[in-house]
């Protein structure tokens, strides 16, 4: 007969529940890591986008609820500019309008739009060579992570603890999670608080903009933190 492992009770995060799955066939404990992808050393691939210092923004998501409003993401993007920095959209077509973006930011070379514009390997690439990535709840957050890129993850509760936020024995120094913690929080993204699907979940749209400038702030470089 087979054996039912328990992993953990709700809310224990993946990494966690796996390593005690991996421990149990092992016979021994075998302590959680931090994710850690050992990528290639390549000059980001991306045609126009040069040397230099650039942030990238990822305000896309498979889940519309769980896409922090394009308007936190555009205000990220001047004050990064008037700080100097480049910024570079990313995401996969539809998850946002390019043009919607560009025609709310004036006419910049230093704000690149490549949403639908990037292969996984490129979008590694622009992500491994990034000053600092920002991005919703979605699979290239866990993937600047383990990267090393220093990344800002927007937060709902839907199921919180469970993928977003790291624990603190796994969480590594260069991520930042940012959230609002409500009392619906674990409710399973089964919201009953928005009218359509479409619509952002509340605990993300509660995350506000100085509260994501703060956790980009304290990673970036020390000339990144020069007061607005």
């Amino acid at each position: 007969m087979g054996e039912v492992v328990h992993t953990g009770d709700y809310p224990t995060h993946e990494v966690v529940r796996h390593y005690t799955f991996v421990s149990t066939l092992a016979g021994r404990e075998i302590k959680p890591e931090t994710p850690k992808i050992h990528w290639r050393e390549a000059a980001t691939p991306i045609k126009g986008l040069g040397e230099g210092d650039y942030i990238v923004l990822n305000p896309g998501s498979n889940e519309p609820g769980r896409r922090w409003p394009l308007t936190g993401y555009l205000d990220v993007a001047r004050r990064l500019r008037r700080k100097g920095h480049r910024v570079v959209f990313t995401g996969k077509p539809g998850e946002m309008s390019g043009e919607a973006a560009l025609q709310d930011l004036p006419a910049d070379p230093g704000v690149i739009d490549l949403c639908g514009r990037t292969s996984l390997p490129e979008l590694m690439d622009l992500m491994k060579n990034a000053t600092a990535v920002v991005s919703n709840d979605s699979g290239p957050a866990h993937l600047s992570i383990a990267l090393g890129t220093p990344t800002v993850v927007i937060v709902g509760g839907g199921h919180f603890g469970c993928f977003f936020p790291y624990p603190p024995a796994i969480a590594p120094g260069h991520a930042r999670f940012v959230y609002e913690a409500m009392e619906c929080y674990h409710c399973f993204w089964r919201c009953p608080k928005r009218e359509s699907k479409f619509d952002v979940f509340p605990c993300i749209s509660a995350v506000g903009i100085d509260r994501v400038w703060a956790g980009l702030t304290d990673l970036l470089p020390p000339a990144g933190k020069e007061a607005l």
